[in-house]
């Protein structure tokens, strides 16, 4: 896995430092990674140790902290940690703006805010605190039971647990365009604005990651465009453009109701529409200022 674009975080406090630097910008800390079992030197993004062999997991390690990072536009990402024992590393950072959701045999274990995680707090937690530190306690407790049935029998099967790392706000996304035709009849364009997160993510990984670890926006644009598309030209179809332009918080709310009865199947969910921007050329003075005021709307939120 590589981080960002010719970029490598600091495993010490985040920082992005490029490609073949040895040393951190921002704190000085080394950025060569090293095999947490035997500290042989290895390369970037490897998974397993060409000296003994351990695995190394998902992610390179810089320093001291595994950084829990995902690729630039990526809408989210998995990583598997059972193969990876990463309390040996010193703790983990979990990127400003990312939430990472930690899933077990199918079942949230719990989610771990952005911050940056110690090994001596997380060991000094309680496994049934229900703050980050506590969640990643009996995440790794339990991976570490793993390994020490592993050293007695190499072929014990690995445990499911993985963390799906998303972003901590909703994603906003736009859908630009959509050519409908009114009732009346007459052809319009109308932009549609959504904000778009995850809202199951077990249905999310199994479904749409499908074992895959990263799913980007542009992937997340192609999944929902078809559904948007049609969802708005059905609800333009039935109504006339003068109550289109009346109605549209109630569009709105139809957007959102209909498109989210599709996609929540598969773990997506429009967590806020914008109302529409409708146009079509012709428009009087008084509707397009009736249209120009209703893009100043509030969001209308989910809930």
């Amino acid at each position: 896995m590589a981080f960002g674009f010719g970029s490598i975080p600091c495993g010490k406090c985040g920082e992005k430092n490029p490609k073949d630097a040895k040393f951190c910008s921002a704190c000085g800390a080394s950025l060569s990674p090293t095999c947490p079992a035997c500290n042989a030197p290895i390369e970037h993004g490897i998974r397993f140790c060409p000296e003994c062999g351990k695995a190394i997991g998902e992610a390179a390690i810089g320093g001291e902290l595994v950084v829990w990072q995902r690729e630039p536009g990526e809408f989210a990402r998995q990583l598997e940690l059972a193969r990876d024992d990463r309390l040996q590393y010193g703790g983990i950072i979990v990127p400003p703006g990312t939430t990472a959701i930690i899933i077990e045999d199918g079942t949230i274990s719990g989610q771990v805010s952005a911050g940056k995680y110690m090994v001596e707090a997380i060991e000094a937690a309680s496994p049934a605190a229900a703050g980050s530190e506590g969640i990643l306690r009996k995440t790794f407790d339990r991976i570490r039971q793993f390994w020490k049935e592993k050293e007695k029998n190499p072929r014990a099967s690995y445990p499911d647990i993985s963390v799906l790392l998303v972003d901590a706000a909703e994603t906003r996304l736009s859908f630009p365009k959509i050519k409908c035709k009114t009732s009346d009849p007459l052809m319009v364009d109308v932009d549609v604005e959504t904000r778009v997160a995850v809202k199951d993510p077990v249905l999310f990984l199994a479904n749409i990651l499908k074992g895959n670890p990263g799913y980007t926006l542009e992937n997340v644009w192609e999944d929902l465009e078809p559904v948007v598309q049609r969802t708005v030209m059905e609800i333009v179809r039935r109504s006339p453009l003068a109550g289109i332009l009346n109605e549209l918080e109630n569009v709105t709310k139809s957007i959102r109701n209909v498109v989210n009865e599709l996609v929540e199947r598969d773990g997506y969910s429009l967590v806020a529409v914008f109302p529409p921007v409708v146009r079509q050329e012709g428009l009087d003075a008084a509707d397009k200022i009736k249209s120009d005021t209703t893009e100043k709307q509030a969001i209308l939120d989910a809930e």
